[in-house]
């Protein structure tokens, strides 16, 4: 019987020494920098200027983690255009419009494990769209913010996997813990939550990153 008890107290042990440890808990962050692309969804004269097509956005995100599950995401977009506008047939005047999308998000992952290879993530909270526009004949500019909401999902892959003693001399050298891709697809309803105030920069995108979690 006491063999027996040995045995099994024995396997239970072998069995947490085999299995991964699970998330640690500590505050970790993360910095992603990557590039994509978004198009605006209700403004007809957004969609006329962008030819109504996804156009290149680039997005630095910076968050903080708790525990691996939780999290909050800050992330800053920029999206550029050039066009001309025509008054009437042959006549027109050239703009350059920038657009800078800001989200602030609540994030929860499903995240088991630190060495998780591949866990999925979703996010909603507030977002502010700054823009910039400059007419060419004359430099006349127009700014302002208008304001919303955001939802986003997405996937992260840890590249940890592919050089393990790379991975440990970066977290000897810089303190980062794991290198990672992250795929993302969101919406942005911005419409000065539904006041009808110039712009409505309501869009939807997708994005890749390359990122690091510290």
């Amino acid at each position: 019987m006491l063999k027996r008890i040995m045995a099994g107290t024995a396997a239970v042990i072998a069995l947490f020494a085999c299995t991964p440890a699970p998330a640690s808990e500590t505050v970790h962050y993360e910095l992603t920098l990557g590039a994509g692309a978004l198009r605006f969804t209700k403004d007809p004269v957004l969609q006329s200027f962008y030819k109504n097509s996804y156009v290149p956005v680039y997005n630095l995100d910076v968050g903080v983690l708790f525990y691996h599950f939780v999290g909050i995401d800050g992330s800053l977009g920029f999206v550029y255009g050039k066009n001309t506008i025509y008054a009437q047939p042959g006549i027109g005047e050239q703009y350059v419009l920038m657009v800078y999308p800001a989200r602030l998000d609540a994030v929860l992952q499903l995240r088991i494990k630190d060495d998780q290879p591949v866990y999925p993530y979703v996010g909603a909270g507030g977002v502010a769209t700054g823009f910039y526009q400059v007419r060419s004949s004359d430099k006349k500019t127009v700014s302002g913010y208008r304001y919303g909401y955001d939802w986003m999902a997405g996937i992260h892959f840890l590249l940890d996997p592919i050089d393990m003693r790379h991975v440990g001399n970066l977290r000897t050298e810089y303190g980062i813990d794991h290198v990672y891709i992250d795929v993302r697809i969101g919406q942005d309803v911005v419409n000065d939550f539904g006041k009808g105030l110039g712009f409505d920069f309501t869009d939807q995108y997708i994005s890749g990153a390359f990122g690091f979690e510290f």
